[in-house]
């Protein structure tokens, strides 16, 4: 589902979903095509030798490089307490996972989308919009660029496209 902005998504289907995510206190949405699942932390299995990925879950459909990030998005070496889920993002780049404190569904009719201010734009950016919610602002994320970015960040030593899932549902 490259290239649905969370936009396309609600303007194609006002009932559709978005999955907000909590990372250090950071509130993140992606739209609902991009996630494969939500998996338990506890099925990582930690492993060396990824480049920046901590480890890798295994489904039926292939194994997954999975990362721990904090609410800027940068890899960490390490696996915070606080962090309980797993989101498996599909994507043309194959599939990646990444930990999150908590994950909530959350409709996108009841999101207000801003376009994302000019000192925030760039060219390619891993932010796709802002978005209201509760009175709240979270950050629209592109999800095939974060895809793309946890993925480049494993070097020579990660997991390849051929090896982890290739994201097609």
């Amino acid at each position: 589902m490259d290239g649905h902005t969370l936009e396309q998504i609600r303007d194609a289907d006002p009932s559709a979903h978005s999955a907000e995510l909590v990372i250090d206190g950071q509130s993140l949405l992606i739209g609902h095509v991009h996630i494969h699942s939500v998996e338990p932390m506890e099925e990582v299995r930690r492993q060396s030798g990824l480049g920046n990925a901590i480890g890798t879950l295994t489904l039926a459909d292939g194994e997954w490089p999975v990362y721990s990030v904090d609410g800027d998005l940068e890899p960490l070496a390490d696996v915070p307490d606080r962090r309980r889920a797993c989101v498996l993002l599909n994507s043309s780049h194959g599939g990646v996972g990444f930990l999150c404190d908590r994950v909530r569904v959350v409709g996108n009719d009841a999101l207000t989308l801003v376009p994302l201010p000019g000192c925030m734009r760039r060219d390619e950016g891993l932010l796709e919009s802002l978005a209201v919610m509760d009175g709240r602002v979270s950050c629209v994320l592109d999800a095939v660029r974060l895809s793309a970015m946890l993925r480049s960040t494993s070097g020579e030593d990660g997991l390849d496209a051929s090896e982890a899932a290739s994201g097609s549902t």
